[in-house]
């Protein structure tokens, strides 16, 4: 039960900007090293790690709009969830294939990188295999990914 609480948050991080509102959202880190999102503030007893502003209708125009990512997946993969929820909270367009039953995407995923593993996404001229935030985060810089707030 412990582990569903950060799930809620995350599903309103993906409601609100469908439906036009921005928010803060709090990335937090409690002493289990367990990680969640929280709307308001983190817990007691619990760190900010960071605070992240979700994407609004106005922010549609901004250049993250046109970062697209390719996402390969299998169902109950924790560490696809990971990488499907880092490229969310960041508003990252993703085509999201799921690679269990499709031939043609497995063999599409072995011309990529030459095996069947999961999760890999690809953001411009990047592949990334396995959920790497410090890769994820450098590939999205390179295809001109700005920092809520960065903006010029």
């Amino acid at each position: 039960m412990k582990y569903l609480i950060p799930v809620i948050p995350a599903f309103f991080i993906l409601l609100f900007p469908l439906q036009g509102f921005a928010t803060d959202i709090y990335e937090c880190l409690d002493a289990d090293g367990i990680r969640s999102y929280q709307q308001l503030s983190c817990p007691e007893g619990s760190t900010t790690v960071k605070r992240h502003s979700s994407p609004s209708a106005a922010d549609s125009s901004s250049s993250n709009a046109n970062i697209n990512a390719t996402l390969y997946t299998i169902p109950d993969c924790a560490s696809c969830e990971d990488v499907r929820d880092f490229l969310k909270l960041r508003g990252i367009n993703m085509v999201d294939n799921d690679v269990s039953e499709d031939i043609e995407l497995q063999n599409e995923l072995k011309g990529l990188i030459g095996k069947l593993s999961v999760p890999v996404v690809v953001i411009g001229d990047a592949t990334i295999v396995g959920y790497d935030r410090e890769q994820l985060i450098s590939a999205l810089s390179n295809a001109g990914y700005v920092e809520p707030g960065e903006e010029e």
